[in-house]
């Protein structure tokens, strides 16, 4: 299952929660305001929402540890974080086991509440306020997945629901034109709604962008949009001009690509008269400072900014170790950077639908000159500034067709040049 299909399954959301008052939604055990309760079961403490024992009753402590031997589906996994689908008592549930093995994240929680309790009490606050979000059951600490120490929430699943990403691009696909500009202008409408709610609600989602709202299908042509992730979010304060045209801003960074400028104006009209709706309903409700004209300035320059530093951001994730890009050290005092797998593959390139090591591509490069003598490599172009071979790479008994490129250097200052970084490769 790709992440879009998780993404899909994940949903629940409130549809009829009243509007509500501003309350105090992070009081840790025992019942409280919100009905949350703490319990102990099979020797796990949970705190959970009231009436959630029976879901928490009907699996045991070996078996929340062990998901994959309950027969439970894993839906993401990363060095974080994994999720997993579970049906317990024939009704669908998600599972996200939050990850601390590692010094820093423990060292880090000394300063800052534990994601997996962020999350849950972001549930509870978006519950209360009438924001569509998942819906949190329950959340346990200091469990334990073999040698890893983890926390892990239990929320509800509404199925089937999709990323506004592919939602969008499915509405704009539509070769009815009147039927198109229909439904997207509904949607502008019900995604002003949902964002301007939050806003005058004092919920502002810290990462959102096209794949954190998703939208379930009601009945045709009836939709909601729901936020997921809620761990990125801040909560129970007022929302200054500066924050708003933030948030805004990192939702235009995918729209500005895949929407006209009339439709994105059709989404600030609407979530400027639903704020206007709901500013008498939340104590944390403010009027906002600007006029849609001055909106729509700051929001260009507060989306450039954002473009840049999201670039800036993953130009420095392309020169580290991670999950997709490995550093490589070879013999001769050789050192570069290789792709590990592309978080998203496409049919053009065989390259993004592979996955390698780094032990692979050490012995692909050692030495890294063998491509350019011999016949291991067939020449493309040879100049006095770089040299160029053909060259037939086998990962995983598949041929991948690549081409290597070396800078040469015609002069002293070229050689110099070439030994400072960054590198001309």
């Amino acid at each position: 299952m790709n992440t879009a299909h998780f993404a899909s399954s994940t949903l629940s959301a409130t549809a009829t929660a009243p509007p509500c008052r501003s309350v105090d939604l992070t009081r840790p055990a025992g019942a409280d305001a919100t009905g949350c309760q703490r319990i102990t079961v099979d020797g796990l403490t949970w705190t959970c929402r009231e009436g959630a024992e029976d879901v928490l009753r009907a699996v045991s402590a070996a078996l929340w540890s062990d998901p994959q031997a309950a027969g439970w589906q894993r839906v993401k996994d990363h060095a974080r974080r994994e999720v997993w689908r579970a049906v317990i008592s024939g009704v669908p549930y998600y599972l996200k086991y939050y990850f601390r093995d590692r010094w820093w994240r423990r060292l880090g929680q000394l300063f800052r509440p534990p994601a997996c309790r962020t999350e849950w009490e972001g549930g509870l606050f978006t519950l209360r306020a009438g924001i569509a979000a998942p819906q949190p059951v329950a959340y346990t600490r200091n469990l334990r997945r073999g040698r890893r120490h983890c926390d892990l929430l239990v929320t509800e699943a509404i199925e089937p629901a999709q990323p506004l990403s592919e939602f969008w691009l499915q509405l704009a696909a539509d070769q009815d034109g009147a039927s198109r500009r229909r439904q997207q202008a509904q949607f502008a409408e019900l995604l002003g709604e949902l964002i301007a709610r939050a806003h005058q609600a004092g919920f502002e989602h810290l990462d959102m962008h096209a794949a954190n709202i998703l939208v379930q299908p009601l009945t045709p042509p009836h939709y909601r949009a729901v936020f997921i992730d809620l761990q990125s979010a801040r909560r129970g304060v007022p929302l200054s001009d500066q924050a708003v045209v933030r948030n805004l801003a990192q939702l235009n960074q995918w729209f500005r690509r895949f929407s006209s400028v009339a439709e994105r104006l059709r989404f600030l009209r609407a979530y400027l008269r639903w704020r206007g709706e709901f500013e008498p309903r939340f104590v944390h409700a403010r009027p906002l400072g600007w006029s849609c004209r001055e909106l729509v300035g700051a929001l260009q320059a507060a989306a450039q900014r954002h473009a840049e530093r999201l670039w800036a951001q993953r130009d420095r994730r392309a020169a580290r170790n991670g999950r997709y890009f490995v550093r490589l050290t070879l013999p001769g005092g050789w050192r570069g950077m290789a792709v590990a797998t592309c978080k998203h593959a496409t049919d053009d390139s065989r390259a993004s639908q592979m996955d390698f090591t780094r032990q692979w591509w050490r012995q692909q490069f050692r030495p890294p000159l063998r491509w350019f003598t011999g016949t291991a490599a067939a020449a493309c172009k040879t100049s006095h500034s770089a040299a160029v071979r053909r060259a037939l790479l086998e990962p995983d008994n598949a041929n991948l067709p690549v081409i290597i490129k070396r800078p040469l250097a015609r002069n002293w200052r070229r050689r110099l040049a070439l030994l400072l970084p960054s590198s001309r490769s």
